[in-house]
Formats: C-alpha cells, structure tokens, sequence
C-alpha cells in the first residue's frame, strides 16, 4: 500500500522583521527626541533672544516663543507611539524566538525536528518564528550556541525594558512636571484674559487648554501638579523651554541604549 505524503507548507519566518524593527524604531526614536534639542530649540531661543526687549510691554517674543515650543511639543504624539509599539514589538518578539532558540538547544522543549515528546509542537512553532536559526543550532545541545541564545533574549529584553522605561519617565514626571508647566505658562502668554477662569477674547481661546480628564494625560490638557503650576508663573518662557530641553535629553540617551541593546541581540542571534 502506497504511503501517504501530505502537503508542506512554507511559514513565513517573522524574526528578520522584529529585529529590523528593534533596532530602527529606537534609532528613529533617538535621532527625532536629540533632534528637538540640536535642531528645534537652538533657533527658537537665539531669534527669542535677538528679539527680546524689556521695555516692550506687550512680551511678543514671550508669545512667539511659547507657540513655537507649544505646536513642537504636540507634534511629539504623531510619531512617539508608533515608534514606541515598534521597537517593544520588534524587540519582544526578537526576545522570545532567541529564548525559544535556547529552549531547544537546551532540549528543555524538544529538539528542532519535533520528535521529543510534547515539546515537538513548540518546537514547531519556534522553528516557524524563526527560533531555529542562529549560532551552534545544529548541534542542539550546544553549550555555546544555547549561551549565544540566551545572550541574545537577555539583550533584546533590555532593549524593551528601557523603552518601557520611557512611558513612566514622560507621563508621570515630565507630564506632570515640566511638560504641565510648560503648557500652563504658555497658555498664560497666550491667552492672558482667560486667566483664572474669566471668559476671555474670543481670539485667544484656541490657546486655551481644558483641566486633563480622566482618561490620562494628553499634550492638549493641563497636566502639571500646582507646585509646577507655581513655578511656571514665577519664570518666563524661555527658561521654561530650557528646562524643558534638559528633561528631554534623557529620553534621547534612552533610545540610544535600547538600539545599543537590540544591536547586540541581533549580532548574538547569528
């Protein structure tokens, strides 16, 4: 009697992918956030300052300067979570098939062709990630190979945790701080009749932010604790936007370790 042959099929492996997104989302992130301090801000203080004269009562390089920084600084909304979903999913998923790659080196899932007990049908789908390539994976008890595999998935979650890392770092204290307070003071200079809740000029109430909701913080809300609030109205735009760029450094050196780290994870995957 014949033997029956049964169709195979080719699954698409999904590792390349995830890598050239771990390593480029937190590039892109790097470059765009060093960027606000390289590029954006140099320009707005140096034609602020050339402006500036303290005899002018009506403060319009206040005002100029606070709408620059103010439509800089809700632009960030447009680009950041994107690049965020792409390198902690580009990143986790890296992780996991180099984890899984260190599994069945290791036999603690089965072995590559799937013929170790139940492991064989995760051993399938590792393989179908992508799990299945990289250094030593001939050998599947390989010492070295499985501490490559496990050097990769070490290197790959660090490059998620540190972007992680930057959710806490931007909505619980700069939002809160000096993002809030920023947006606080220049609402003051741009909407000056719509202080302490007075209805105002009709012409300066598109600068006018409502009190942050309940459905988080957002770059079109007021989000800053008052003793933020207080400072804000004690200093002026320009140091304000300085201070501002120090907080945004930080965010930039982040996404420069997360693609250090995904860099590294991608050399030891092979």
């Amino acid at each position: 009697m014949p033997s029956l042959t049964l169709p195979t099929y080719s699954i698409p492996t999904f590792l390349p992918l995830a890598q050239a997104l771990g390593l480029t989302a937190p590039a892109a992130y790097a470059a765009l956030t060093h960027a606000y301090n390289a590029i954006v801000l140099p320009p707005l203080l140096l034609a602020h300052d050339d402006d500036a004269d303290a005899s002018d009562p009506n403060n319009d390089h206040d005002a100029r300067l606070a709408k620059q920084w103010l439509c800089a600084y809700q632009y960030g909304p447009v680009f950041v979570p994107p690049l965020l979903l792409a390198a902690t999913l580009g990143n986790g998923v890296a992780a996991g098939c180099a984890l899984a790659r260190w599994l069945l080196l290791t036999g603690r899932i089965g072995s590559l062709d799937g013929h170790q007990g139940g492991g064989g049908a995760a051993a399938a789908v590792a393989t179908a990630l992508g799990a299945g390539h990289g250094h030593d994976v001939a050998g599947t008890s390989s010492s070295s190979g499985a501490a490559w595999a496990l050097g990769a998935a070490l290197a790959h979650t660090i490059a998620v945790l540190a972007f992680v890392a930057l959710g806490p770092y931007t909505l619980k204290w700069m939002e809160r701080g000096i993002n809030g307070a920023a947006k606080w003071k220049a609402q003051q200079v741009l909407a000056p009749s719509w202080r302490d809740g007075a209805q105002g000029k009709e012409e300066e109430r598109r600068w006018v932010m409502p009190e942050e909701e309940t459905d988080g913080p957002s770059a079109h809300t007021h989000t800053a604790r008052e003793p933020w609030r207080a400072w804000a109205e004690g200093v002026s735009m320009r140091e304000i936007v300085v201070t501002w760029g120090e907080w945004n450094a930080p965010r930039a050196w982040i996404g420069v370790g997360s693609m250090v780290a995904s860099a590294i994870g991608l050399w030891m995957s092979g």
